[in-house]
């Protein structure tokens, strides 16, 4: 890509069905294309909304690029980072119309525990620790929820980015729990930590992007421990969001390519 003149940034999201969700998404991609101006940036969806990686991709054609970073927004590597975006946007490059067939792409890697994203993790928790206020962090736990996931490079990812969180915080225990398809799954962690008599306050944080159906069912689960354990303190963390810094990590990624 070093030969490259005039590459644009292919920014793919994994899509939901929450408008919210979507909305901010595209919000990113604003941020991203103000960093990056004046190469073009288009922003798309591997599923559930529009535009297709494909669609995406025509655009960006039409924009005379001479090649193409598709930037995953990703978490982790697993099966959307190693197969299923890789064969969608070799489909839209081998569809590509006229002499735009074959422009040459490559694929950034997933943000997994860059220093941005770490820093803006950190941000968020303190953020709604001091909100909370009067939080004694010797007394504190830190409960990491991550999405889980079958790949167990990724599972393994997200608990060294919650000890890299709790190096940062410094809380009196730090654990990770999933919400799918991995173990410990989340409400066995929130019943664990809440039993500890050392433990007066959780801070449980969601390891997601934006709004959707998953950052709903972690809010409900946080509830019910609560509801359960009603003599700690329980301190829910926003989500990561559209934050300039998540940007400038995707930006970082694509510059380390080269």
């Amino acid at each position: 890509m070093q030969s490259c003149t005039r590459p644009g940034y292919l920014l793919v999201g994994h899509g939901t069905r929450d408008l919210d969700g979507t909305k901010e998404f595209l919000q990113l991609g604003e941020v991203l294309g103000q960093l990056l101006a004046p190469a073009p940036v288009e922003a798309c969806f591997l599923e559930l909304q529009q535009p297709t990686i494909g669609e995406a991709w025509q655009r960006m054609v039409a924009s005379n690029v001479d090649g193409i970073y598709a930037v995953p927004l990703l978490l982790f590597a697993a099966g959307h980072a190693k197969r299923d975006i890789p064969e969608e946007l070799q489909a839209a490059c081998d569809a590509a119309i006229g002499g735009s067939r074959g422009l040459p792409f490559v694929q950034t890697p997933p943000l997994q525990s860059h220093p941005k994203l770490l820093e803006l993790s950190a941000i968020r928790a303190q953020q709604a620790i001091d909100v909370a206020g009067g939080v004694d962090l010797a007394r504190t736990a830190l409960v990491m929820v991550g999405r889980g996931s079958l790949d167990d490079g990724a599972t393994v990812e997200m608990y060294r980015f919650s000890e890299l969180r709790g190096q940062s915080l410094r809380p009196a225990v730090v654990r990770t729990g999933f919400v799918a398809m991995a173990r410990p799954d989340l409400a066995s962690v929130l019943d664990e930590v809440a039993q500890l008599p050392e433990i007066d306050t959780i801070v449980v944080q969601p390891h997601l992007l934006f709004q959707g159906d998953l950052n709903q069912r972690v809010m409900q689960m946080i509830d019910a421990a609560a509801d359960r354990h009603r003599n700690r303190r329980w301190i829910a963390v926003d989500r990561l969001g559209p934050d300039p810094r998540l940007a400038q990590a995707l930006i970082e990624l694509a510059a380390e390519i080269d």
